[in-house]
């Protein structure tokens, strides 16, 4: 379970997570007594971790973009979340031909990328048209990045051994602000806030980062759990 978003749609809250086959919808509106609406298989996931899975999903009504590994992104029509449909799947090749985790809609357009590789690949599509996407821009760093974060135009990613980037993204171009190393374990996911960017980071706690200076950000905090053994931030 890397994401979990959620749909206003009619007055409900509309939860969708990721499954061993598809992906499966609840009625959050009652937050106590939440409910299932609706379920969809999709055609090579099989209840795998970095394979044959759906990594992260992204909902932008009435889409949900749910990244599947090495069969690429499904795109899947929950106008009704009772009967979800498949519009399309974008295989591999058309989005920039790497294993796809991360995967973040904004408005019209997609940002995918891979996790847990040696080199990390970044891709933009248009969606504008869903069952038509189409690939804008990709590119790739030399950092192995495990997870991103897509906030506006700019893209926050921590991976293994410590790795960092920031890029930022638009139309025809991702371009890397800046990218480096801090401790040795790998990072988990970041969130984001009034221009500071905190990941995890496995044994090492978690790190908050001034990214207001995107050229020159500053690790400004650290925390771990006071007890000790044992513990996995991400």
């Amino acid at each position: 379970l890397h994401a979990m978003p959620v749909a206003l749609i009619d007055g409900k809250d509309i939860l969708v997570v990721p499954t061993v086959t598809g992906l499966q919808f609840f009625d959050f509106t009652d937050v106590m007594n939440p409910s299932p609406v609706g379920n969809i298989a999709l055609e090579g996931v099989k209840g795998g971790d970095y394979d044959s899975a759906v990594w992260m999903l992204s909902w932008a009504w009435p889409y949900v973009y749910a990244g599947g590994t090495g069969s690429g992104v499904y795109v899947v029509d929950a106008t009704d979340p009772s009967k979800p449909t498949l519009v399309t799947t974008i295989a591999s090749p058309e989005l920039g031909n790497f294993r796809v985790g991360p995967t973040y809609a904004a408005g019209n357009y997609l940002i995918v990328a891979n996790m847990d590789q040696t080199t990390t690949h970044f891709s933009v599509l248009d969606v504008g048209v869903p069952k038509s996407p189409f690939l804008l821009a990709t590119t790739s760093a030399q950092v192995s990045l495990y997870s991103m974060l897509v906030v506006g135009d700019r893209i926050y990613g921590a991976g293994t051994n410590g790795d960092y980037a920031f890029l930022k993204w638009n139309t025809t171009n991702i371009t890397s602000l800046k990218s480096g190393k801090s401790g040795s374990d790998r990072g988990g996911y970041c969130t984001y806030q009034s221009g500071y960017t905190i990941c995890g980071q496995s044994s090492e706690g978690y790190k908050k980062w001034d990214t207001r200076d995107e050229a020159n950000p500053k690790l400004v905090g650290h925390g771990t759990d006071p007890n000790g053994a044992g513990v996995d931030f991400d």
